[in-house]
């Protein structure tokens, strides 16, 4: 049985919802030892009550799924306004209009220009009496160029919605695949007649017709079966080193907690034994588990669970909420980012993967697609050489830039090249020897209007607009280069300006004052473009009888088919030329040559710390020559890698990663600052992209760039992806985990972004680890300081809604807002970015300063009171401190502390900051007036505490004052001697701008003449 036509993207059904969600929220470890604290918090020996302990839980599950459920929702109502598109069904030859989801396969339906295909169909007849159409597959493949498909001739009969009323066949074809490009199948006809079947007349779901009126097709793979759905596999999940370093510091802090139960439990299994026989108040003789020492095991069991949920905060639970929420909200920052909005396609930045935001600010080194990404994918043509002959002295971009440079490699004509910008795109040639048929009266004017018609003809491009305006045509094309061709032909009195499956008609010039002729040149066969081939052929049939094949296609292969003795301008020359003008490749920097592309490897000779010279080798000793001369280029000192650079072709890459040269190119490779791979197949990028991560290893990150289908693998292998959203189309973005409009913007996504994601992150980490360790030691200093009974100091609703609510939001403004420079100094200055190189803000040392500062915190926070509620009265009867009056000012400061000791790591204060910090201060006072106003049997001995005992008393508030000066002051101190003596970059970048504004303003204004 077929399926029918519905196609969902959503992860949950209704009734998997709930059991599949909370499978995706128990992922954590830490949810796990909740529950399990939950569930002991049932038992009579919780020194919590139940509800305390299972609503935080319960809230952080919850803020999870609805999470979960809002992006599934989403998804559903896109899924949903699919599913109910309308399409006309043409079954039997009566029109009617049905809804995607309602098609089965073997319906016959009627598409019109512009709209999508609304499942895979076999194409029957077009608009167009002989059976073509023009399909865009961008939301397949990601290519915006139009694609040609052609009805068999044995249906082309079928051109009105009657004519399927007695119209009956049977299709056969092959299972349903992934393939976007195959298919095999046969169309038999009831007379016995039998007719083949292939791509060309095959029209995939989500591609959309264009430039024809409509078409009729008949449904042969329908919902889950179609190739985009076979197709759907999601990418490969990427987690950041922050998130893999955060579950080591959770199963450092589970080993921790464990330990100290441990300990607990042996103290009070010890203390029942041996001493609490003197402690006449705990009634230790009768039969109670807690206090009896004669059943001193089972009360250190107890004391052991009490301890795994009295520090059970030592976990934090609510981190992994608080950076999801923080990661979303900053790559809406990034997409807002109008420093990286391209106003020319209306394209924004965009975050795919939020969870990597901080790895952006750690990229070691960047794995670039050079043709399209580096030069924007804007192809100009600029220079032809024809029948030995060079034409043009326009310039190229790659010319401009260098001469802006002031790098002297290029060629000599280019310093007295025009700069100036093409008038027209994709033509930048400045050459009156071929313009306005001048070039007719060249004595070979044959070959160059051979090479003008091979322009116009040899290509799969699409003319758009009225021939008579022949200027005002404008081409859909596979790719930019293509475009240029053609382009190129129409400005050189060559205009290409129809096209059907059979002919190309051309305008061409014929006379120098502007006489043109229009020709029809029938077209026999394509030959088209593909990577493996890398060139495209037509033959065609000119005007006067005679069969041409005319070809186009790279040099590499398109030469390497021509005898020629000696060859100038190889790619490899283009690679390093666009190296200099890029920056990549600097004037003195050595360049370190290994190339197969002639008949001698280029190879490192003379030691310099490295290697300046080259000499030349057979390709057969490849291997040899480079173990040879290993000892040359280890000996580059890691301190001077900025004067190398390496350049090799895709051949000798070849031999490199098929062999045993793994290892030593990746020595060589990781010493330069820069290294150039020039004519590199897909699969080559993609290798080296695991290669590049293996040599870096854990401790660095790659960050892969590309434009085009062929950067895909390399995008996906690499620790971040960032896909350009260009004229190759949008599959290399649709892979990615960051997208931009153009490479440029990547300096701002790193040095920016990156930056501000990283410090956000770790500060805000540390911040949590701070926070929650405060609590969990004060725990455990009180139930020592209660004898290992378990009971806390402080009512467990206090504790409850500490990370929940008294403590939580702050934490995000650190992680959305704060940042230590701003943008333009982030661009100005960027040895700052080598702070996320270096882990200058996460990294074990920081991690054990946080701790060993809430451990000194705690001591304030807890003793304090101590020495000030034990030893003298208390209330105003001269009575002293209850317990319940010592725990709210107890959680007085522990609340205090943390919030307030947030102004020492902000950087830059906003309202924001302010409103937060001092309105989650402001909540716990409201929180203890008003639980406090509770019935007694609600608050117990919370009730009226705030208002009757706390707030009339001048100590408690000297108090609060004493401990948050004295836990925070220290920290301070060093903070401010570190700044003295010891900057960080960004605090001498900030004292640079200090000095800029001081000096900006004091300088008197010049007086007037």
């Amino acid at each position: 049985r077929y399926p029918d036509n519905r196609t969902w993207t959503t992860k949950y059904t209704w009734y998997s919802f709930v059991p599949r969600s909370l499978f995706e929220q128990y992922r954590r470890a830490a949810y796990w030892y909740f529950t399990a604290m939950a569930g002991l918090s049932l038992t009579p020996f919780s020194p919590y009550r139940p509800v305390s302990v299972i609503l935080p839980l319960l809230f952080v599950i919850a803020l999870g799924m609805a999470r979960e459920l809002w992006e599934d929702v989403r998804r559903a109502r896109g899924d949903r306004e699919i599913n109910s598109r309308p399409v006309t069904c043409c079954t039997r030859g009566t029109a009617q209009v049905k809804l995607w989801r309602e098609l089965l396969v073997g319906d016959v339906v009627k598409v019109k220009d512009k709209e999508f295909f609304p499942a895979d169909l076999l194409l029957l007849q077009s608009s167009n009496s002989d059976g073509v159409c023009y399909v865009e597959t961008k939301n397949l493949d990601g290519e915006t160029n139009l694609k040609v498909r052609q009805a068999s001739q044995s249906t082309c009969h079928l051109v009105s919605d009657e004519s399927f009323k007695d119209f009956d066949a049977v299709l056969k074809c092959e299972p349903p695949n992934a393939s976007l490009y195959t298919f095999s199948g046969r169309l038999e006809f009831p007379n016995g007649q039998v007719s083949p079947m292939g791509p060309p007349q095959v029209l995939l779901r989500d591609s959309c017709l264009q430039n024809t009126d409509y078409v009729y097709g008949v449904v042969i793979y329908a919902g889950r079966d179609t190739k985009v759905m076979r197709n759907a596999i999601n990418p490969p999940s990427k987690r950041s080193r922050m998130d893999q370093k955060l579950d080591h510091i959770m199963w450092v802090m589970f080993g921790i907690l464990f330990v100290m139960s441990l300990a607990t439990g042996l103290a009070g299994g010890l203390l029942t034994r041996f001493r609490l026989s003197r402690l006449f108040y705990f009634r230790p003789f009768e039969d109670n588990p807690y206090y009896n020492p004669r059943r001193a095991a089972i009360a250190g069991i107890i004391a052991f669970v009490n301890g795994l949920v009295l520090y059970g905060y030592l976990i934090p639970i609510s981190l992994y909420v608080t950076l999801e929420i923080v990661r979303v909200i900053q790559a809406l920052f990034i997409g807002q980012d109008l420093g990286m909005y391209d106003e020319e396609t209306d394209r924004p930045a965009k975050v795919k993967s939020s969870g990597l935001n901080e790895e952006l600010g750690q990229v070691d080194t960047i794995l670039s697609d050079k043709t399209g990404t580096l030069t924007a994918n804007q192809m100009d043509f600029c220079k032809c050489t024809i029948d030995g002959t060079s034409y043009g002295t326009g310039s190229t971009d790659v010319e401009r830039a260098s001469k802006r440079l002031g790098i002297p490699f290029l060629e000599a004509h280019a310093e007295d090249a025009d700069t100036s910008d093409p008038v027209v795109k994709g033509f930048n040639f400045q050459d009156d020897r071929l313009m306005d048929g001048k070039w007719l009266k060249q004595e070979n004017a044959d070959r160059i209007k051979l090479f003008f018609q091979t322009l116009a003809l040899c290509h799969t491009a699409l003319p758009e607009g009225d021939i008579a305006d022949p200027k005002s045509i404008q081409y859909r094309a596979e790719s930019p280069d293509e475009t240029a061709l053609v382009v190129a032909a129409q400005q050189f009195g060559y205009v290409f300006y129809k096209k059907t499956p059979t002919t190309l008609y051309v305008r061409e010039i014929t006379g120098t004052k502007g006489e043109t002729a229009d020709n029809a040149y029938e077209l026999l066969n394509v030959l088209e473009f593909s990577s493996a081939r890398k060139r495209m052929s037509v033959i065609v049939r000119l005007p006067g009888g005679n069969i041409v094949l005319l070809s186009k296609g790279a040099d590499s292969v398109m030469l390497d088919r021509i005898k020629i003795w000696v060859l100038t301008g190889d790619k490899m020359e283009t690679a390093i030329n666009i190296g200099y003008a890029c920056s990549l490749l600097r004037p003195g920097m050595d360049k370190l040559i290994v190339s197969l592309g002639g008949s001698s490897v280029q190879v490192l000779d003379e030691k310099l710390g490295g290697v300046s010279s080259f000499r030349s080798f057979g390709s057969q000793n490849l291997q040899r020559t480079m173990s040879r001369d290993r000892s040359s280029y280890t000996k580059m000192d890691d301190a001077v890698n900025d004067a190398y650079a390496l350049v090799i072709d895709g051949d000798s890459l070849a031999v490199i990663l098929t062999g045993d040269l793994q290892n030593l190119f990746m020595e060589l490779a990781t010493k330069c600052s820069s290294v150039i791979c020039c004519r590199v197949s897909p699969k080559q990028k993609a290798f080296v992209a695991k290669l590049v991560m293996k040599g870096l290893g854990k401790d660095r990150l790659c960050l892969a760039i590309g434009d085009g289908a062929n950067d895909v693998g390399m995008i996906q292998v690499a620790n971040v992806g960032v896909g350009i959203i260009g004229v190759e189309g949008a599959q290399a973005a649709m892979a990615a985990d960051f997208t931009i409009a153009k490479f440029r913007f990547l300096e701002r996504l790193l040095l920016v972004h990156g930056h501000w994601c990283y410090r956000r992150i770790s500060v805000m980490i540390r911040y949590f680890l701070f926070k929650v360790c405060l609590i969990g030691w004060i725990s455990v200093y009180s139930n020592i300081f209660t004898v290992f009974s378990g009971n806390p100091l402080y009512d467990d609703w206090y504790a409850s809604f500490y990370s929940t609510v008294f403590t939580a939001l702050p934490v995000g403004a650190v992680g959305t807002t704060d940042q230590d420079v701003s943008a333009d100094d982030c661009i100005r200055y960027p040895q700052l970015y080598r702070a996320g190189q270096r882990q200058q803000y996460f990294n074990t040392k920081l991690v054990f300063l946080s701790i060993i500062h809430s451990v000194y915190a705690s001591l304030v926070i807890f003793f304090f009171p101590v020495a000030l509620y034990l030893v003298s009265a208390f209330r105003s009867n001269g009575q002293p401190a209850a317990l319940q009056d010592f725990g709210a000012a107890l959680f007085t400061g522990l609340v205090l502390v943390p919030n307030l000791q947030l102004f020492t790591y902000v950087h830059y204060f906003t309202w924001i900051h302010h409103f937060l910090i001092w309105g989650s201060i402001l909540v716990w006072f409201l929180f203890l007036i008003v639980y406090g106003s509770l019935s007694p049997e609600l608050s117990t001995g919370a009730f009226r505490e705030f208002v009757e005992v706390l707030a009339p008393s001048p100590s408690y508030w000297l108090l609060q004052l004493l401990v948050v000066v004295v836990a925070i002051f220290p920290d301070v101190i060093v903070r401010s001697f570190q700044w003295l003596l010891r900057p960080a970059d960004y605090q001498i970048v900030l004292g640079l701008a200090k000095f800029k504004s001081q000096t900006t303003t004091t300088t008197p204004a010049p007086t007037p003449a």
